[in-house]
Formats: structure tokens, sequence, C-alpha cells
């Protein structure tokens, strides 16, 4: 049964053709999404490799990432929760604790900067936060390419991903991030009904219909997010701008250094969400019903709230149920079966 439209990337494969200066042979590479995702732009930069794409999934698995050979990529992003943590906030090295719940991974060629305050600006500047972390891998970078150096297979890996016969910081972050671009999401219930797959029952759509009234604002698209950054009123006690730039808490403005930005968080996509609970930044809430409780009852005013989360908005309980059946359309089993 034919689902998906696949986007040959041979535009960048023949780019590679032309430019390839280390004898690497390219590939064509298959990223299967559905037709009516937008193009991802991320892509136009980043030229597919299936050596380093390769490459990149056997670093993510790789505890030898981290400084004592026990945390690897998919210890906080695991694939059976849809590359995100069962944990309000994960497990580093010497278990020592995160300061935010681990996002998950899918979708990922069409965001242009990552973490919840968007500090970094590419993918491949995103995995040097949880390489570095104290308290995540806590891996000095300067020795992290003669540990791989010294491993099994990893010399001719890098040099079959980058022809050349050596293994840098760089060709590390450049194959983590491009494997994670191949982490395609776009299977659900609800994609299949928009490909006239199957059709959604009438409880269903009257729930599309109270999501896109209450929810749509800042949870749209095909990705069901609109990648920006809101304050969804879950504090209203913040720290000064001119305190600890590292605390959690001051949410966007830790990167803007913007007072309006204080408490704003990037809007995760509501895809996969039976996969990826807990939910908000810091995991502080267990379960679907307890975000639309929140929605209902629990937010909380202050400077930088949302204008769609003021005095005016509100959901009912009748509301709350539609939305919550709804969401379970936007689930993606055969993504998470498929990375198993």
């Amino acid at each position: 049964m034919q689902k998906k439209i696949g986007i040959l990337l041979l535009s960048w494969v023949l780019i590679a053709c032309d430019t390839n200066k280390n004898n690497v042979e390219p590939s064509p590479i298959l990223v299967e999404v559905p037709s009516y995702f937008p193009y991802p732009q991320a892509l136009k930069d980043n030229i597919p490799n299936k050596n380093q794409i390769d490459l990149g999934k056997k670093l993510f698995f790789d505890p030898a990432l981290s400084s004592n050979d026990a945390v690897s990529c998919a210890s906080c992003h695991k694939p059976s929760k849809s590359f995100s943590d069962q944990s309000p906030v994960s497990l580093g090295v010497n278990q020592l604790a995160g300061v935010r719940n681990a996002m998950p991974l899918f979708n990922l060629a069409w965001q242009t900067d990552f973490f919840w305050d968007g500090g970094a600006k590419s993918l491949e500047l995103q995995s040097l936060g949880p390489i570095t972390a104290h308290n995540e891998m806590n891996m000095d970078l300067a020795k992290l390419p003669a540990k791989l150096k010294a491993l099994p297979d990893y010399n001719a890996l890098f040099y079959k991903a980058f022809g050349k016969d050596t293994i840098i910081t760089q060709y590390i972050t450049t194959a983590l991030a491009q494997f994670e671009r191949t982490l395609v999401s776009g299977d659900s219930k609800y994609d299949q009904y928009l490909i006239k797959q199957l059709v959604l029952s009438n409880e269903e759509l009257q729930g599309e219909k109270v999501f896109k009234q209450k929810c749509q604002q800042c949870h749209s698209g095909v990705l069901f997010t609109d990648l920006q950054y809101h304050n969804n009123g879950l504090d209203n006690q913040f720290p000064d701008l001119d305190g600890n730039m590292d605390d959690p808490k001051l949410g966007r403005a830790r990167i803007s250094l913007s007072q309006n930005d204080i408490g704003k968080y990037k809007t995760p996509t509501l895809r996969n969400l039976s996969f990826t609970a807990p939910y908000m930044h810091d995991g502080r809430l267990a379960t679907i019903d307890e975000v639309l409780d929140h929605y209902q009852n629990g937010i909380i005013s202050s400077a930088t709230l949302s204008p769609f989360l003021q005095a005016s908005f509100s959901i009912t309980e009748e509301e709350k149920a539609s939305i919550k059946l709804f969401l379970q359309t936007l689930n993606d089993t055969t993504f998470v079966r498929n990375n198993q």
C-alpha cells in the first residue's frame, strides 16, 4: 500500500559528485516523507551521505561517547519512546540528573535551532552540548577523536564516510546530525487520513475541530509545532537576567538576553505523544490528562504569558475529551517499531 512519496535526494548526490574532493563515493539516499510536508530547508546545506548516516547511527548508540562508557545518545533518547526519555529529566554519567526533559528526536530536518531554549543553531552544534555537559556524557572533546580511533571499526568507517584517514570532532557531529535527519515520523492515523487512505470517526473529526480552535495557534501545521517560543503559564516566578544565566527557568531569555523571553520555551511537536511522556520542558506533567488539566485551570499569569492563553482562553471537559481523542491519531507506531 503506497503511503508516502519518497524524495530522492538526487540533486544533493550530484552536488556531492561534482564537489567531492575526498574520494567518498556518494550513494543515492531515499528519505521518505509525506508529500504534504514542507521542503526540509536544512538539507540544502547538508548533503546526505549514506556512509555518514551509517556512521552516525553507530555513534548514536555507542556509550563510548561518554567519559565513563556508560551513557550513549540513545540512553536519553530511546527509540521505544520515539527518541525521548521516560524520566522527567534524564540521568547522565554517575547518575547525575539533567535540568530539562529530553526532547524527542524526529522530523529534525525541518528545524533550524535546537534545545528547549534554542541554544544551538544547527543539528551539528546541538550534539556538542550533551556530549560535553558534566551531567550528561561529560566527555572531553579533545580526547574523543583519539578514543574512537583506538576502537575497532571506527577508522575504516570514518574513512568511508569522509574520505580522510583521520577522526575529528567535526566529522563526529556531522555524522550524528546526518543520522538524526533521517528520523522522519509521518505515518500516523492522521497522516493516512490526510492522504485519504482511511477516514476518521465523527468523534475524532470533532476533536480535530476543537484542536484547531484551542491549540493550533502554537501547535500548527503538519509538524504540529510553530517552532517558536512561548510561555504557556507553568510558572510566574523567574530569576533575574543579571543572575545565574544557566538557570533553566530563564527559558529562551538565557539565549536572547531579552526580558520578553523569560519563561518561554520551544513549542514541542504533538506527534507521538503516547510515547513521549512525561511532558513540558522539565517533565513535570506525567500524562496527557495532566497537560489538558493545566490548560483548563492551571495557567499562571505572568508578564510574558502567551497572548493565546490570556484571560479569554478557556477549555471545557467535553473539549478536553475531544482533543485527547484527536491527539491519539497523531501516534506513528510504525516509526517507533521500525527504529527498535
